[in-house]
């Protein structure tokens, strides 16, 4: 059965920024220096653990994105969160267990080498490396 939250599992808390781009729920999402936020922007870089969230308020699930100059609702998760994360398209095959990083562009990847900054443990296994577009798993946040 898939979630139709971001959030799962919580103690963080729940925000609201002015989007600074396209954001899809499930994005890992920064702040820029025009203070909007927007996708994380650094491949393995340090990152916030603020992940999009869907907008339930607005009858919006976790498939409609945030468009540019829209408020966007997201978690700053705390460490041990669980939380329904996007995977990159054509990623490397992600097994339960395995550390994940930005992919620096909203979603996380497989840890390949030494990252800078590991964001969260695969709760589930997928593999996407034919995929053309983005997944959703489970992760604990980091």
């Amino acid at each position: 059965m898939t979630a139709n939250r971001i959030a799962l599992i919580t103690g963080g808390r729940i925000e609201e920024g002015v989007a600074g781009g396209a954001i899809n729920p499930g994005h890992l999402i920064a702040i820029g220096s025009a203070g909007t936020y927007a996708v994380h922007g650094t491949a393995g870089g340090i990152a916030e653990r603020a992940f999009a969230v869907e907008d339930a308020l607005q009858s919006r699930t976790r498939t409609n994105a945030y468009a540019s100059g829209e408020r966007v609702t997201f978690l700053l998760a705390k460490k041990g969160d669980a939380v329904l994360a996007r995977v990159k398209a054509a990623a490397v095959a992600i097994v339960v267990g395995d550390k994940l990083i930005s992919a620096g562009d909203g979603t996380l990847i497989k840890t390949t080498g030494t990252p800078v900054d590991t964001v969260a443990i695969a709760l589930d296994a997928v593999d996407n490396s034919a995929g053309a577009a983005e997944v959703m798993i489970r992760v604990r946040v980091l």
